[in-house]
């Protein structure tokens, strides 16, 4: 396959693979970056996906775009590296808390594995003249099912980290219905996800404030529109996808005291 990416095709949803990968940075000031890498293949189709999307002071989020190959980000059960030529990025994600993996939906289909690698991780990052240093987290999502094929219509998706807390969320609704909720990297059971606070065991509850937006709209008019042929191919359920994600202040209220830091989360309905 050469540099620059091909059209997808349809093909036999069984073949599906998906490789999607998410890592973010947020300073003691809120200056933010988030990286994403995704690897797709259907049937004889290979795909990638790359973006950067950063929030720097008081300037509007900026976000740059790439479908050319490029080099998988590597984590070697401690320290995540990130480097992107393109956008002249690099990143090391230091582990803090304990990754967290997890079947999170399996049918006859496929299945979607979540691996949390890092809920809360010290992190460097160099982009352009940029240098950031902060707390972030990582992830990887691994599919064989196609995303339009899970049984879902909202998804609630987050993450909080402070010097002394990390939370990290996913709440599933639909005809399936999943919710995960990890603290300092532990599995908890029970709680609560709203878009206002996430309530945890024993009255423990994170709350949000000044909420900035990173992005919004529908995925057929925004990140997916920069793959070749997607809106020929891909289907509605896909396209009409309706996500926003936020950068917000939050505070963890605990029995010894409050926890404060930053969140970036998000709200993804499907049409």
């Amino acid at each position: 396959m050469s540099a620059k990416a091909r059209p997808l095709q349809q093909h036999n949803a069984n073949n599906f693979q998906l490789r999607k990968w998410y890592a973010d940075c947020i300073t003691d000031s809120g200056d933010t970056v988030i990286a994403y890498f995704a690897f797709a293949r259907w049937s004889k189709i290979s795909l990638y996906y790359s973006c950067v999307l950063r929030l720097l002071g008081d300037q509007p989020p900026c976000a740059q775009y790439s479908v050319r190959r490029s080099a998988e980000p590597v984590f070697d059960g401690a320290t995540l590296h990130w480097k992107s030529p393109a956008f002249r990025f690099e990143g090391i994600w230091k582990t803090i808390d304990p990754s967290h993996s997890e079947t999170v939906f399996s049918s006859e289909r496929g299945t979607v594995e979540w691996n949390c690698f890092q809920p809360r991780a010290d992190v460097g990052v160099c982009f352009g003249e940029n240098q950031l240093r902060g707390l972030g987290y990582s992830e990887q999502l691994v599919m064989t099912i196609p995303p339009w094929e899970i049984p879902i219509q909202h998804l609630l998706w987050g993450r909080f980290l402070s010097d002394m807390d990390s939370l990290v969320w996913m709440d599933w609704r639909g005809p399936f219905s999943k919710r995960v909720l990890l603290h300092n990297g532990a599995r908890l059971i029970g709680g609560e996800v709203t878009h206002e606070r996430i309530i945890l065991e024993a009255g423990q509850e994170l709350t949000f404030s000044g909420s900035v937006v990173l992005r919004q709209g529908a995925l057929g008019s925004a990140a997916l529109q920069k793959i070749p042929g997607a809106k020929r191919l891909l289907p509605r359920q896909i396209l009409g996808v309706q996500e926003t994600k936020w950068r917000s202040r939050a505070q963890l209220s605990k029995n010894t005291g409050l926890s404060r830091g930053w969140a970036i989360h998000e709200s993804v309905v499907w049409p």
